[in-house]
């Protein structure tokens, strides 16, 4: 090999390892100290874009996890809700059954009465008073839907249900629901056995069909507008049943009617004759019923929610361990190649220095 001064090979192939080892040092040193080993495109760019993908999956799933929960818990507060419905169900059962007996006087009868009114007034009041989160969980028909995965079709659904006391104890009863038309009124339109409901404001107010036009409608006018104020509603119509409601009113408000079925609803019912009180028996069973059917659809539900809040975090575990194989570094492995970059460092400058030392040697040949 000719002896050089102007190009020193020997010195640049030293300089190119000790440039790449320094490379394979920092790049140890850069995942050792961030804990990745994608720390940019750079580094495995399929790696990091499927990383990525799995990065938006797991934040997805682990919200649907919380979503599951939060329904459980909606469910939650409508069972305990139901569960003081059904205890006073229990009483009035227990008051209708005490005023059928023929040992008690019409003044006897009265003042059980007092309590079994009571009683279905306060199932009334918790029906239209249960939220969760704004949603009036038993004194609607609306249906919800609860997200339980990362794809908008992934959902549990369940259809709301009325629990006050004019809603319950009545069988084989039809409701059927009337939007508001033009956004602000609708007809009762009530025939012979017929109940109208509003539900507005989180309230419901119930008045029976009555032959006189428009008594229903003034009836439901004068329970609103005790409520709410006298601008709230107001009637209309060749009929005097078209309600109209004032816009702070219409969102929300479902103008019902109720068809009734065998028996009566609770709300109806007294016990001050032992004839009522018979009577009163019957509804309150249908109640029971009605309560204990509604418990057991939102138990199941929540139940099934349960099971999905696991599957998801199954699956959040599952790809959060795949996604752990791509992106996070082994310390072990990269302990040891920033071990044996360092040492190549070392050993690279020192060739490197014999390397520029060499050309030292043509100097004995000028002697």
């Amino acid at each position: 090999m000719s002896m050089v001064i102007n190009t020193n090979v020997s010195s640049i192939t030293a300089q190119r390892h000790l440039a790449q080892s320094r490379l394979e040092m920092e790049e140890a040193m850069e995942r050792l100290s961030s804990g990745l080993r994608i720390n940019s495109a750079m580094d495995d760019a399929a790696g990091l874009t499927i990383a990525h993908s799995l990065d938006s999956k797991i934040t997805s799933l682990n919200q649907a996890t919380r979503n599951a929960n939060d329904g459980i818990s909606l469910v939650q507060l409508a069972e305990g809700a139901m569960d003081e419905m059904s205890a006073m169900l229990t009483r009035m059962k227990e008051l209708a059954t005490q005023a059928i007996n023929g040992t008690y006087s019409t003044a006897d009868r009265a003042n059980l009465n007092l309590e079994f009114k009571q009683l279905s007034n306060e199932i009334t009041r918790i029906s239209e008073n249960t939220f969760f989160n704004g949603i009036n969980v038993i004194n609607s028909t609306d249906s919800i839907s609860f997200q339980v995965g990362d794809a908008a079709s992934d959902t549990i659904s369940t259809t709301l249900q009325r629990m006050g006391s004019a809603y319950l104890g009545e069988t084989t009863a039809t409701i059927t629901d009337h939007p508001l038309t033009t956004g602000a009124a609708t007809a009762l339109a009530l025939t012979s056995g017929d109940q109208a409901r509003v539900l507005v404001g989180g309230r419901t107010f119930v008045a029976d069909f009555v032959s006189t036009t428009g008594a229903a409608a003034t009836l439901l006018k004068t329970q609103i507008d005790n409520a709410f104020g006298t601008d709230t509603v107001t009637i209309s119509g060749a009929d005097s049943d078209i309600l109209t409601f004032a816009a702070d009113y219409r969102t929300g408000t479902v103008v019902s009617t109720y068809a009734q079925g065998t028996g009566s609803a609770l709300a109806s019912q007294d016990i001050t004759t032992a004839t009522q009180a018979g009577e009163a028996l019957t509804s309150i069973n249908n109640a029971i019923n009605d309560v204990d059917s509604y418990r057991a659809t939102l138990g199941a539900v929540a139940n099934r929610m349960e099971h999905a809040a696991n599957n998801l975090m199954s699956r959040v575990e599952h790809q959060q361990s795949a996604r752990s194989r791509i992106q996070d570094a082994d310390y072990a492995v990269e302990s040891a190649n920033l071990a044996k970059a360092q040492v190549l460092q070392q050993a690279g400058t020192a060739m490197l220095a014999q390397a520029n030392a060499s050309s030292q040697n043509i100097l004995s040949l000028l002697k």
